[in-house]
């Protein structure tokens, strides 16, 4: 059996105010983990490695995985994987689509791993999980105008732009939290912030960070 890589939810005690620019404020809700993947057929007979192995992953996701200009897929984790399959020897088909889609690919059975997936208690009931190689924080952005959010309790009644199928939504919502507005990708959620079109939303910082500053969006 594959063992999917993943990443855990680590929740924190206290929230950590962050200032990222005179703009823009932001609070961390959680730390995740990138895991490692671990298929079992790593240590098969030689007769058996020549089977390829098909990864699903976000393709949205920088620095891990995204988009050239040219639409190819790079990353952090394109050279892990091709790494990986030189040592191994186990041809890998890297698979880069929108988040939700990833997820459906691999429970339709068209992928054999996931990449760049949160541990969550819903997840666990479907996927075999690895040891996590890779710490992300994630945290919920406001614009400064917004005062009183302290907490993820208290951004309930605002509407939260989100990745559909992102982990931070099951985490909300055990926090109370019931209005989101679900977009493709976080791109598409940084560029509806830079339009106006939401006030809060919750990104990984990584992807967050690189989004902002391309789109010239850390002062807003």
């Amino acid at each position: 059996m594959l063992h999917l890589s993943q990443s855990d939810s680590i929740l924190q005690g206290s929230m950590r105010r962050l200032k990222i620019s005179d703009g823009l404020c932001c609070l961390l809700l959680f730390m995740g983990m990138f895991w490692g993947v671990e298929p079992s057929f790593a240590q098969a007979p030689e007769s058996q490695k020549t089977k390829k192995m098909v990864v699903v992953l976000d393709d949205d996701y920088p620095p891990y995985t995204f988009r050239d200009g040219s639409h190819a897929l790079q990353g952090i984790l394109v050279d892990q994987w091709r790494l990986w399959e030189q040592k191994t020897g186990v041809p890998v088909v890297l698979k880069g689509c929108e988040w939700n889609l990833a997820q459906e690919t691999l429970r339709q059975g068209d992928a054999d791993v996931i990449d760049t997936i949160f541990k969550t208690k819903e997840r666990e009931q479907i996927y075999n999980f690895s040891q996590p190689h890779t710490t992300i924080e994630v945290p919920i952005f406001f614009h400064r105008d917004i005062g009183g959010i302290v907490g993820s309790a208290s951004v309930r009644g605002f509407a939260v732009g989100v990745k559909r199928g992102d982990a931070c939504i099951e985490f909300l919502k055990n926090q109370g939290v019931t209005n989101f507005k679900e977009y493709s990708g976080y791109e598409q959620v940084i560029a509806a912030a830079g339009a106006g079109e939401i006030r809060v939303f919750c990104v990984d910082k990584p992807p967050a960070l690189y989004y902002l500053y391309k789109m010239g969006l850390e002062r807003d």
